[in-house]
């Protein structure tokens, strides 16, 4: 019994032992894959880094030299002035701007912010590769994704100027990232609570920015929650400790009611100083929750995929599609397989973001301006796009070159996606001709242009993003024309705008509270003002001008004013005035004269072509305000006055704007000048035309002008018509002609008579002096 204790004894000893020494094994193994996996992270932040610092290399020698078109000279004033900017506030993006902005101390303020977002795109293109390399252990395939995502075409062209998207899309990247490193290390729980707290924090800060990102927060957010029950140490503590993060990451929405609270911004949106303003600016209630834009209505799911497949084949690479479909069956077998789950978890979250976003954008794509807006989220889509092309594409080349090739090296299939991916990026850098904004200054150029030509302390009042935010920034950021006043009539609609703003226009008389379409006293004792009240109130003390256009909100003001053509505005006068056309004419008609950007210089989804095209129709607005007014008139005196000054406006912008070329289907200012123009005169056939026109000139010009435009607008459908009005006045120019020859017959033939009549009375007058002589008596 003693020898069988013994033996029991030495057993147990050895056995304790055995335990000790595995467990040191362990704990050495353990640190040793540890260290090898940060030596592993470093490198591959190390070539992630340089990677983007090359990439924003890029981006800053093509980077935009002043403030872009549309959201974003409201961000950068926003961020200048420390307001708010609109729903659902973006303050994280402000907050960040405002201090690049102090800490950068040379060129504009949106210059800057510019800049930042190009930081932030790196980023981004920092954090897609570095997810893609840690799963994939390719260098090709993760440059592959950069190629795909960030020197894409839509990607590189919001990387360059002012807008919330690179932030955006850095966050994406790096939840990705974090994502990856969470599924790596789901062997360690206690390091798994430390990166799930972590991850908490971030999609909190995430969600300060785009709103979007919000599928993403929650399919990441959930895969992470299941991922960490699976480590068997979960509990409700964690799970609290986790919403703690993400709430703290959220604090940067406080900075929403203390902007309120201070009132310091001359230009906010809201007043987020109760609750009920709080939520409804974040929620974007005045938009509509999950809407684009307000009263607006898409083309479909149906239509929205398609154009979105398009886009992939078009704007990243044609290959893109199978790509997607190699990677997304990989993701599942890895799945399987239990090597990794985050890339199914990509998979799915972009999908269902796409398919969201297809459901809820309601802006009408065919309009091309639109279409450009829409394009912006789909990026948050595309870096996912990218991740599953990645994924596919080092699949599909690792396949060929280990079984089907017998090439059995893992180094070889990284030699074969690397030489793919760096073909692919060198084609996609063909992209920087249409993507560089180095030299892009036409919103800069418009906004110039306008405040320039306006008298001094006069009132602008802006209609639309393209006049206001950029009139907004150049008045505020950089002092341009500080005598005037600027203000965005469709605010005035929302019932937070004058307790808000009122005290930024001292010299503005607001003759109410709020702006109603019916004057009077309201329930709660606040006055109400219709927009005709209010200019009454201010149109005798300052020049007012309405850009572009004037509001639709309320029509009061038509019963007392009308708008007189002012380059691209128009001025504000009351309805007795009388206009001298001449004189209207020589003093506004050459406003736009110097804007010197061809017409059709620019891409149909740009405000660089909304600006371009507004100031094109400032070079021929005031002929045509005049040939409307002939139309409108019944005096042939008034008629004939103003048709012929739309003539010599008409006929002076053509002739500057007229650039000989060789290519007759071109020409170098919009086609639509040649009817107008046509129209004034074959009008001025009815009237008595001006000295030095007459009605043969008339007439050619008219066919002339008709024939170019049928000619430069085969797909018109007035086509017809204009054919047949050219087929009448080539016989009404017949019939001129005839009688010019005509008149031309009797003018010689009178000539004649006088000639013979001038001849007889000489003959007549030399023969009475004969005679005299004759009959005069001899010496």
């Amino acid at each position: 019994m003693r020898r069988r204790a013994n033996v029991a004894s030495n057993r147990d000893e050895t056995s304790d032992q055995e335990i000790v020494s595995r467990r040191n094994e362990r704990k050495k193994h353990n640190r040793e894959d540890s260290d090898a996996c940060i030596h592993g992270w470093t490198n591959d932040i190390r070539l992630s880094l340089a990677t983007s610092v090359l990439l924003l290399v890029v981006y800053v020698v093509s980077l935009h030299p002043s403030v872009p078109g549309g959201d974003s000279g409201e961000l950068i004033v926003s961020a200048f002035e420390l307001g708010v900017a609109h729903p659902p506030g973006y303050p994280l993006f402000t907050i960040l701007s405002k201090i690049f902005m102090t800490i950068i101390p040379f060129r504009s303020p949106a210059w800057r912010v510019n800049l930042l977002n190009a930081v932030f795109s790196a980023a981004a293109s920092c954090f897609l590769q570095l997810s893609v390399l840690r799963l994939t252990r390719c260098v090709g395939s993760s440059l592959m994704a950069v190629g795909l995502f960030s020197v894409s075409k839509l990607t590189w062209t919001w990387s360059v100027s002012a807008e919330v998207f690179g932030l955006n899309n850095c966050f994406v990247g790096l939840l990705m990232v974090l994502a990856v490193d969470f599924d790596l290390s789901a062997a360690e729980p206690f390091s798994l609570f430390k990166k799930l707290y972590v991850l908490a924090f971030v999609s909190g800060l995430a969600l300060c920015n785009q709103h979007t990102i919000v599928v993403y927060v929650l399919f990441i957010g959930l895969w992470a929650v299941l991922k960490t029950f699976k480590a068997k140490k979960f509990n409700l503590f964690v799970l609290a400790k986790a919403a703690a993060f993400g709430i703290l990451g959220l604090t940067p929405y406080l900075y929403l009611p203390l902007s309120s609270y201070l009132n310091v911004a001359r230009w906010s949106w809201g007043d987020q100083r109760s609750l009920e303003g709080f939520i409804t600016h974040i929620l974007r209630q005045e938009y509509g929750t999950f809407d684009l834009g307000k009263d607006q209505q898409g083309l479909g799911f149906v239509k929205m995929m398609s154009v979105y497949g398009e886009h992939l084949q078009s704007r990243m690479c044609e290959l893109c599609p199978w790509l997607m479909l190699i990677g997304f069956v990989a993701s599942v077998s890895w799945f399987a397989m239990r090597r990794n789950s985050c890339s199914l978890v990509f998979c799915l979250m972009t999908s269902a973001y796409m398919s969201f976003f297809a459901w809820r954008a309601n802006l009408d794509i065919s309009n091309p301006l639109f279409k450009g807006v829409v394009e912006r989220f789909w990026m948050q889509t595309d870096m996912g796009v990218a991740f599953m092309a990645a994924i596919g594409y080092h699949t599909a080349v690792r396949m060929v070159t280990e079984k089907f090739l017998g090439l059995a090296k893992i180094s070889m299939a990284t030699v074969f996606t690397t030489m793919g991916a760096g073909i692919l990026i060198v084609l996609q850098l063909k992209n920087y001709s249409s993507c560089s904004q180095s030299s892009n200054l036409v919103v800069r150029d418009f906004a110039h242009t306008i405040l320039n030509s306006m008298p001094p302390n006069a009132i602008i009042l802006t209609k639309g993003d393209l006049p206001s935010n950029s009139l907004r920034y150049f008045h505020l950021c950089e002092n341009v024309r500080r005598d005037l006043q600027i203000i965005d009539v469709e605010i005035l609609t929302y019932q937070w705008s004058l307790p808000m703003l009122k005290k930024f226009y001292p010299r503005l008389n607001f003759p109410g509270d709020l702006w109603q379409l019916n004057d009077g006293l309201l329930s709660d004792g606040r006055k109400a003002f219709t927009f005709k009240t209010f200019l009454d109130a201010n149109y005798k003390k300052y020049p007012m001008f309405a850009c572009i256009g004037m509001q639709e909100r309320d029509l009061s003001w038509q019963r007392s004013y009308k708008l007189w053509p002012f380059g691209v505005c128009h001025k504000v006068e009351a309805l007795g005035r009388q206009m001298v056309p001449k004189q209207w004419g020589n003093q506004t008609g050459g406003f736009a004269d110097k804007w010197t950007y061809t017409y059709d210089g620019f891409g149909p989804t740009t405000w660089e072509k909304v600006a371009n095209d507004e100031m094109w129709h400032a070079k021929i607005g005031i002929p045509f305000f005049f040939y409307k007014l002939a139309e409108q008139t019944d005096s042939l005196e008034q008629k004939a006055d103003l048709l012929a000054q739309s003539y010599e406006l008409y006929f002076r912008a053509i002739k500057l704007n007229q650039k000989p070329s060789k290519m007759s289907h071109v020409e170098s200012f919009p086609s639509f000048w040649h009817k107008n123009f046509a129209l004034v005169c074959e009008r001025l056939l009815h009237v008595e035309p001006p000295s030095g026109l007459d009605k043969i000139r008339l007439c050619k010009l008219s066919i002339y002008h008709f024939q170019q435009y049928v000619h430069l607008t085969p797909g018109d459908t007035d086509n017809d018509s204009i054919n047949n009005a050219v087929a009448i006045l080539k016989q009404r120019l017949d019939t001129y002609e005839k009688l010019d020859r005509v008149d031309k017959t009797i003018d010689d033939t009178v000539k004649r008579a006088e000639k013979l009549d001038e001849l007889h009375r000489a003959m007549t007058s030399r023969q009475e002096l004969a005679d005299s002589i004759r009959n005069r008596p001899k010496a």
